[in-house]
């Protein structure tokens, strides 16, 4: 009997990492550290966390918010022009819609609060920060 058991748990667990393989979680976390292994290789590692940094911000688009925002803030701290005071409030908008990490909320309320600073005019800007903190709290 135990015998007949220990024979079906490879199965099953092959099974189990098949169902992960092809519903893309596993295949996300291989290739990413694959493809930045093999791009830092070639070129660099900056090159390399800045496209698969990219890539995964398309991937989780629309299918898991959670890691799409870890995934954006992450981009968005390293790589993104902090002078673009639209794109940080665009950026700044979607953490606040798709994220609940008081770290995120943290980084975007910065965001923010730089282009409410810098234009201190801008309705939008100030309507995002205010709801940043609140959301914060």
């Amino acid at each position: 009997m135990i015998g007949n058991f220990l024979k079906r748990v490879p199965v099953c667990v092959f099974f189990i990492l098949l169902l992960l393989l092809f519903s893309g979680h596993l295949l996300v976390a291989f290739f990413s550290e694959l493809a930045t292994t093999t791009i830092t290789t070639k070129y660099d590692g900056t090159y390399a966390d800045r496209n698969v940094s990219r890539s995964k911000l398309f991937y989780y688009w629309a299918k898991d918010w959670a890691l799409f925002s870890t995934a954006l803030v992450h981009f968005t701290d390293v790589y993104e022009n902090k002078e673009d005071l639209q794109l940080m409030n665009k950026n700044a908008q979607m953490v606040l819609e798709h994220s609940t990490n008081p770290v995120e909320l943290k980084a975007a309320t910065a965001w923010v609060k730089h282009a409410v600073d810098k234009d201190p005019s801008n309705t939008t800007y100030r309507e995002t920060y205010t709801a940043l903190v609140a959301k914060s709290e």
